[in-house]
């Protein structure tokens, strides 16, 4: 499971020409931790204190553990398509506080989800509008969407913000594929998943109609 602004799913009546003015990407702007070879020495000693929580740091990224740490070293970016170009009206917002559900698990990725406190309001434009958040689970086999930046068959970092649709499963059906211990009921499964390009097994999201109540009580307190 990666950040929130990469893996929400939102359900739409037709994903057809839908424009995805909800959409942004976060960008590390300080000194590239790689530079000074941080990223080997954390990979080291979290291999010996939380293998799990390694190998599914290695699967996506080690930018993910600096994201969780460090927000100041992130900004969001908002009303980008493409990220090669310069002529978008983008709005690049520094993040004042990130906000980790405080039953998050590291083992077994339970309650993963995490609030993003902007430095500044957001201008709403024809480009940037806020997501709507799910109050109840869609039935089983509603065709849902996911969009974002990350890997594809052809590329680790597309240029393109990607989508693809996708049909949701009920825990039961998830849980024949990843566990029965697995799945809590703050996940949600879809279609096809995106971990190691493994296209035959479910993708695993943060259920956000169950984690609704947390959100709306950060968001009303913040």
């Amino acid at each position: 499971m990666n950040d929130l602004c990469s893996r929400f799913l939102e359900v739409l009546d037709s994903e057809v020409d839908t424009f995805w003015s909800f959409s942004c990407c976060m960008e590390k702007f300080s000194k590239d931790f790689r530079a000074d070879g941080l990223h080997r020495k954390i990979a080291a000693l979290l291999k010996d204190l939380d293998p799990e929580l390694h190998d599914h740091l290695v699967t996506e990224g080690m930018e993910s553990f600096t994201f969780c740490h460090s927000p100041g070293r992130h900004r969001v970016i908002l009303g980008e398509h493409d990220r090669q170009s310069t002529s978008e009206q983008i709005q690049v917002i520094s993040i004042d506080r990130a906000i980790t559900h405080p039953y998050y698990n590291t083992q077994n990725f339970n309650n993963d989800i995490t609030l993003l406190r902007l430095s500044s309001p957001a201008h709403m434009t024809s480009h940037v509008s806020p997501v709507c958040l799910a109050s109840s689970s869609p039935p089983t086999g509603t065709r849902c969407v996911t969009t974002g930046w990350g890997r594809t068959g052809q590329t680790s970092s597309p240029r393109y913000l990607q989508q693809t649709a996708l049909p949701l499963l009920s825990s039961a059906q998830c849980r024949q594929y990843w566990g029965q211990n697995k799945i809590t009921d703050a996940m949600i499964c879809a279609g096809a998943s995106g971990v190691n390009c493994n296209v035959r097994t479910p993708a695993v999201y943060s259920h956000v109609s169950y984690l609704r109540r947390w959100v709306d009580q950060v968001v009303s307190s913040n």
